[in-house]
């Protein structure tokens, strides 16, 4: 399912599963064309969603700011429930936003067996947005960790990612490959707020997340790039990794004099 603009969606009891083709192939795809459209008071409840050869979920909101003069002020607002994702060829779910103002609230969901990593924010500004996952598992996923197997870049969709930094870890945040705004906006088509780039990278609260791994690798990979360093990572994870993990890793490409604010109690076993 592809959304572009709506305000008040609600989608209840359904299942997406199977879709290929023309990028992103993800289960479900929000995915703006300009600053006229909107993606406001959306709840997605009692999903079942696998075997796509995408992300699960893509929300992937850049488009609001995609016009040389427009001034971004659109807000996003997302509310995940129940929510079951299972395979795949790309992640759990994928949120990238640089315009305006979002949050994405994620309430029961067990994401597992994705190739790359359960939880991808990639460009979400801590002082604008604000992910929040309650009573979340995930297990076995970013299984593309040793970056063997490279699907065709033409048909699955990392947005800023290569295929091995996408499942670096079961939960990504930042912007690994290009750094600010290059891989989102032409130049010359940059939003009014471009300075907000400077401000951290983050805004994720986790609230009783499990992640149950067997690579030793990190629970989290935080990768900002452009000198706005980590940001409102806060909360309490469960790590369940034979092979270590129980620490996050920030990403050594950090500019000088980037703030890291990441205050998360992590319990192993």
């Amino acid at each position: 399912m592809s959304v572009i603009s709506v305000v008040g969606l609600r989608v209840r009891n359904s299942t997406f599963s199977n879709t290929n083709g023309t990028a992103p192939p993800a289960g479900i795809d929000f995915e703006p064309n300009d600053h006229n459209d909107r993606l406001e008071d959306i709840e997605l409840t009692d999903l079942t969603i696998f075997n796509n050869s995408g992300n699960g979920i893509d929300f992937a909101t850049n488009g609001l700011g995609l016009h040389p003069t427009a001034t971004p002020l659109a807000m996003t607002s997302f509310v995940v429930k129940n929510l079951l994702i299972d395979g795949g060829r790309g992640g759990g779910l994928y949120y990238d936003s640089v315009v305006g103002s979002g949050t994405l609230v994620v309430e029961g969901a067990v994401i597992r067996n994705t190739m790359l990593a359960g939880i991808m924010l990639e460009l979400t500004s801590a002082s604008t947005h604000h992910t929040t996952l309650r009573d979340v598992v995930l297990e076995g996923v970013a299984a593309n960790f040793s970056g063997k197997i490279a699907p065709d870049p033409a048909k699955h969709w990392y947005g800023g990612w290569t295929s091995t930094s996408a499942s670096a870890s079961p939960i990504v945040v930042g912007d690994p490959k290009y750094g600010k705004y290059s891989n989102v906006l032409p130049w010359d088509r940059l939003p009014a707020n471009a300075s907000a780039t400077e401000a951290p990278i983050g805004g994720l609260s986790l609230h009783n997340v499990t992640v149950r791994d067997t690579f030793p690798r990190p629970w989290a990979s935080f990768m900002p790039v452009g000198g706005g360093g980590a940001g409102d990572v806060t909360g309490a994870v469960r790590v369940a990794n034979p092979a270590g993990g129980c620490k996050h890793a920030l990403g050594s490409e950090r500019g000088a004099g980037g703030v890291v604010y990441i205050d998360v109690e992590v319990q192993c076993g």
